[in-house]
């Protein structure tokens, strides 16, 4: 079952990120009765925005990989473990026939949630479930392929991102300068890790409240390091 879903899917997949998106807001637009060319308008911005920054890291990575190889032979290191980095693992985990089932789940745990009017976030960035499905399968070998546990695993994480971002959306909203009216936000895992932070802070300002008089944004730095925290010094 599982992999004949996946084998219907796959041609979608393999279309890449961008083109997946375009069609996925486009679709979702139309669905909330956004003019047809607003709802082309936000797809192609997607893709776009999507395009540029993987083309920018091919470009980092193009660029560095030389001084990288001549790195590891001046110094005689050896190492056993590659970082491919998040595009080419999101292509694997793509091609994983369980990713489809994962989506499947989260998708129906977004609906529940919203009918139930327990979250307000509709999450539609639906090529980042490779996140969670990365989680999911690891979960999956580890349990020796208790999908029953490995189902629970994701469900929870991905209820805990849902409702992150709802608490988040003001904050976003606030730090991007959007407009009041936005519904713009995110549900990312990785972004779980700021509530811990959150705490951090607290007892911090309790505990410790002279360090909030100083300021160790990366703006501030550059200007107290002058030329040398420049973009133009980064990037020579």
């Amino acid at each position: 079952m599982l992999s004949q879903l996946n084998s219907y899917f796959s041609s979608f997949i393999s279309l890449g990120a961008p083109a997946m998106m375009f069609f996925i807001i486009t679709l979702l637009s139309l669905l909330f009765r956004v003019k047809i060319s607003k709802a082309l308008e936000g797809g192609i911005l997607m893709a776009v925005a999507l395009t540029g920054m993987g083309a920018v890291i091919s470009l980092l990575t193009g660029a560095f990989a030389p001084a990288l190889n001549k790195f590891v032979e001046s110094t005689g290191v050896s190492l056993s473990i590659t970082d491919l980095g998040w595009a080419p693992l999101a292509v694997i985990t793509w091609g994983s026939m369980y990713t489809l089932y994962f989506a499947t789940v989260c998708i129906i745990i977004n609906v529940l949630l919203l009918s139930l009017k327990r979250i307000k976030t509709l999450n539609v960035d639906l090529f980042n479930i490779w996140n969670i499905s990365v989680i999911g399968l690891l979960t999956l070998y580890y349990s020796e392929n208790n999908l029953i546990l490995t189902t629970f695993v994701v469900g929870v994480i991905y209820i805990l991102m849902l409702v992150n971002s709802d608490v988040m959306q003001p904050q976003i909203k606030k730090l991007l300068k959007y407009d009041q009216n936005s519904i713009t936000t995110t549900a990312h895992p990785s972004l779980l890790i700021c509530p811990p932070v959150l705490m951090v802070n607290e007892l911090i300002s309790r505990f410790i409240p002279f360090i909030d008089k100083y300021d160790f944004d990366a703006e501030k730095l550059n200007e107290k390091i002058g030329f040398w925290g420049s973009k133009f010094a980064i990037g020579v």
